[in-house]
């Protein structure tokens, strides 16, 4: 079992993903519930085609993300039907692989609190980072107009989370080494 399990979470295009790097350099178990999402999402295949139709298995046989988003984030109770089936399978998977695995455990999800995750952390860490930072990442990652981006941020909810005893703010507002050093300090004093 893992001797020690932390969340990571963060603002849209704030460094989440470096941030997990540098944890997995020093020596964390990196779980990433995105790729836990898309097993849940093929092991429940068969009833989620019965409830969104058939054309979201791809010729291949696998879940079609792309065609399963449009029909549920285009109205909201599918999606909480969605989540209602998957989200507790990818709670079991995760459980089951903090069972299997010796040493210390992240658990990075962009809706780590949405899911109740937290609840299995002994310490959270969110990644911050200043706005305009975020807007030129989203710009050159995604190609997102100022709305677009304003929009996804929106639409997190970390903010009410953050007084936590809990929770840790990683604030990605310089160099890489700067961040480095940071996480360093946050992963040894966990």
């Amino acid at each position: 079992m893992a001797s020690e399990v932390i969340g990571l979470t963060g603002y849209y295009c704030s460094g989440k993903s470096t941030v997990e790097n540098i944890l997995s350099e020093c020596g964390w178990v990196i779980v990433d519930m995105d790729k836990i999402g898309h097993a849940a999402l093929e092991d429940q295949k068969v009833v989620l085609a019965e409830i969104f139709g058939n054309e979201i298995v791809n010729n291949d046989g696998h879940i079609d993300r792309k065609v399963l988003g449009k029909i549920v984030f285009a109205d909201k109770s599918k999606l909480s039907t969605l989540n209602g089936i998957v989200h507790p399978v990818m709670i079991d998977m995760l459980r089951k692989k903090i069972a299997e695995t010796d040493g210390k455990l992240v658990v990075s999800a962009a809706i780590l609190f949405d899911m109740g995750l937290d609840a299995l952390c002994s310490r959270v860490l969110v990644v911050k980072a200043p706005m305009m930072t975020i807007i030129h990442r989203a710009r050159k990652r995604d190609g997102y107009n100022l709305n677009r981006i304003l929009k996804v941020l929106k639409s997190q909810k970390l903010r009410k989370y953050l007084r936590d005893d809990k929770v840790r703010i990683i604030r990605n507002c310089g160099s890489i080494d700067r961040l480095r050093s940071i996480v360093e300090k946050n992963a040894v004093s966990l």
